[in-house]
């Protein structure tokens, strides 16, 4: 179905023709590829399933899907439109929680994703803060751990409302606004008894002898990583493990010689609990700052909107607390 500049839908109509079953019936043809198995999903019947996608396709003037031996597979212009319903779909899933929440008794809900690496010190002082601000029982606080990909998967759906995460250029991101809070820099840090941690190095190869915790090979970390080794030493480590994850690196240090990252504030914190050492080689020229993300999309609610105020305002205390000038 080919698509004329006159047969485009306009805002009212997009607003007024779209059924919810509709971009229920596409999200489900994301997932399964099948209108019979699609339709089950749905509790409907193919026949139906298969007139509610003419039906959309015809007031949007294009095709979704195309059949082919595999299946159905998406359409350029359906890959839009499954991107799209999974987010208001779950958008209106969140409002349901939001109301049952307003029922229990709650002011509001929040979902924040933050990456397994990440120093938790800057979330943790604006979750204070706006506990205080509230009275007791009536905020919602889920925090949701993991890796960068799908996090930001997560954020796009509309599963969480924030992410704070490492900047990184990512053409996933088109619905995204980024928002830079801080620069907290990154250390080498090893093992309490290594001798990488003598007040300097005098020899580039040592650096290469343990095995690194680094992230995977693939990430923009990384890459800077082994370019600041490899400038420095010659050569990158011929054994790693790829874990970002700073429980598993300070385990890790503590058994057999390892050398990982952290951040700063942690690496401080945990050496002056005695559990490791820093390792005087420079990593600042490979990280980023500290980022907040969100969909541009949508208007965040009261809630979030005064927690995202609480972490411009944590980041800046932080920035001064380590002696640097807060980010614009």
């Amino acid at each position: 179905m080919s698509q004329r500049p006159g047969d485009r839908p306009n805002e009212t109509q997009m607003r007024t023709r779209i059924r919810l079953r509709q971009l229920a019936l596409v999200e489900a043809l994301g997932i399964e590829g099948s209108l019979h198995r699609a339709g089950e999903r749905l509790g409907t019947t193919q026949p139906n399933a298969t007139r509610l996608l003419q039906e959309l396709e015809k007031t949007l003037g294009v095709t979704l899907f195309e059949r082919t031996k595999a299946g159905l597979l998406p359409t350029e212009h359906g890959r839009v439109m499954v991107r799209h319903a999974r987010v208001l779909l779950a958008d209106l899933e969140h409002a349901r929680r939001e109301l049952e929440a307003v029922s229990e008794g709650l002011e509001g809900t929040i979902r924040v994703g933050l990456l397994s690496s990440s120093d938790p010190a800057l979330l943790a002082a604006a979750i204070a803060r706006l506990e205080r601000s509230r009275p007791a029982g009536t905020l919602r606080i889920r925090i949701v751990e993991g890796a960068y990909d799908p996090l930001l998967e997560q954020l796009m759906r509309g599963e969480i409302d924030l992410l704070i995460a490492r900047s990184r250029d990512d053409r996933r991101s088109g619905d995204v606004t980024s928002e830079v809070l801080f620069q907290d820099d990154f250390l080498v840090v090893c093992g309490v008894d290594d001798p990488l941690g003598a007040a300097t190095i005098g020899d580039p190869a040592a650096l290469l002898e343990p095995t690194w915790v680094l992230p995977a090979r693939a990430s923009v970390m990384r890459r800077n990583i082994d370019l600041r080794l490899l400038a420095y030493c010659g050569a990158t480590p011929s054994r790693v493990i790829e874990s970002f994850s700073v429980p598993t690196t300070l385990a890790l240090l503590g058994h057999g010689r390892h050398v990982g990252i952290m951040p700063e504030r942690m690496a401080f914190a945990f050496e002056s609990l005695g559990l490791l050492r820093r390792v005087p080689f420079d990593l600042r020229a490979a990280t980023g700052p500290t980022v907040l993300l969100r969909r541009s999309t949508n208007a965040p609610s009261p809630t979030v909107q005064s927690f995202i105020d609480l972490l411009r305002q944590e980041a800046a205390r932080l920035q001064v607390a380590d002696g640097a000038t807060p980010t614009p």
